[in-house]
């Protein structure tokens, strides 16, 4: 009788020493800083449970409302794809790429940490992320996510 308790102490005992994994999560925490024609200045926030972890999932986190909600006060107000549900439909391989696989460092012209911080071992961080709009919405068009100004 004692091996299944002390099973059950060893379970729990590893459990609760295991790291916790912070999951991406999309949030609305992305402000504009400066915009001037094709380039856009962006602070995005993230949180994870290491410093580079959390660096990415900032900047996803900024590209996914650049694309998907658009970024006020900025020269994209509106979604670079307009409707988010079909386009994943549609073009899923490729936005995964994009945007889990992080194919849009490409178009990130600097990046880099103005704060962080860490908490219970969650990582928190406040990225600002300079990227290429026009390399962006060639892109896009490119793969035919979206079309090209007047068509």
């Amino acid at each position: 009788m004692k091996y299944p308790f002390g099973f059950l102490v060893l379970v729990l005992l590893l459990w609760s020493c295991s790291k916790t994994i912070i999951p991406y999560e999309r949030t609305g925490k992305v402000n504009a800083i400066s915009h001037e024609n094709a380039i856009v200045v962006l602070s995005s926030q993230g949180q994870a449970e290491h410093l580079d972890k959390a660096v990415c999932h900032a900047e996803r986190n900024a590209f996914e409302n650049l694309l998907f909600k658009g970024i006020p006060n900025t020269n994209q107000e509106s979604p670079m794809v307009p409707n988010e549900y079909l386009a994943l439909e549609d073009n899923g391989v490729i936005l995964e790429r994009l945007l889990v696989n992080q194919g849009y460092k490409r178009f990130i012209m600097d990046s880099y940490t103005s704060h962080s911080s860490a908490s219970r071992g969650v990582t928190f961080v406040d990225q600002v992320i300079k990227i290429d709009l026009r390399s962006l919405r060639n892109f896009l068009q490119d793969e035919g996510i979206t079309k090209k100004f007047g068509l």
